[in-house]
């Protein structure tokens, strides 16, 4: 259920529920309850009854467990999508160990050295977003991900850099700025997948 419904439902409840409190006060002011009576009409007869004090109490409550329903849809389907990516996470997190452990690679001092050269940069981008957040942080994210992304299919083949780059992530839980939590979420991830490649390459 998206938002955006749930933003309806929560908008009509609460139009309905002041309609019917202004046209008790009106009915009080202008006996509108004796009109309606006089028309004898279904619709007239209905509203007549849902604007008594007894019918107010009945609407009101109609509305309220509508509006509580439609959050426990929308929890349940926030739950449901929540089940699903850790799913989808531990599946590719699966298949990823598989490459990285089915392929066996030879680098040279060289290019180890660059490996730990770019864990050394991402541990830094994690501790800039995580605690001072520049104003060039972002940018330099993604200068890091295309040079690192570009060595690692280069030297090691595209499933490491699949391994470091693609590997699904979660923003921060923390209060503060979507997109700021968003950048500490992608570093943290990376980092660990930078120290699990080296643990990987020290076991080859």
């Amino acid at each position: 259920m998206s938002r955006r419904f749930k933003r309806i439902a929560l908008v009509t409840a609460v139009l309905i529920t002041v309609s019917t409190s202004l046209y008790r006060l009106l009915d009080v002011l202008f006996n509108l309850s004796d009109w309606a009576t006089e028309k004898q009409g279904l619709w007239t007869r209905l509203w007549a009854g849902a604007i008594s004090p007894k019918g107010s109490v009945i609407v009101t409550a109609v509305l309220a467990l509508f509006v509580v329903c439609v959050m426990l849809a929308d929890r349940r389907l926030d739950a449901a999508r929540d089940l699903k990516w850790k799913r989808r996470k531990r599946v590719l997190e699966y298949k990823s160990r598989g490459l990285i452990k089915a392929k066996k690679v030879s680098l040279t001092d060289g290019q180890r050295e660059e490996v730990f050269t770019f864990q050394k940069q991402i541990k830094d981008l994690y501790d800039q977003a995580l605690h001072t957040t520049p104003k060039t942080l972002e940018a330099d994210i993604k200068a890091w991900e295309g040079t690192a992304g570009s060595f690692l299919e280069s030297n090691l083949g595209r499933e490491y850099k699949a391994f470091v780059m693609d590997a699904p992530h979660s923003p921060a839980t923390r209060s503060g700025l979507a997109r700021v939590n968003y950048l500490i979420g992608w570093t943290h991830t990376r980092l660990d997948k930078m120290n699990a490649l080296i643990e990987e390459l020290h076991r080859q």
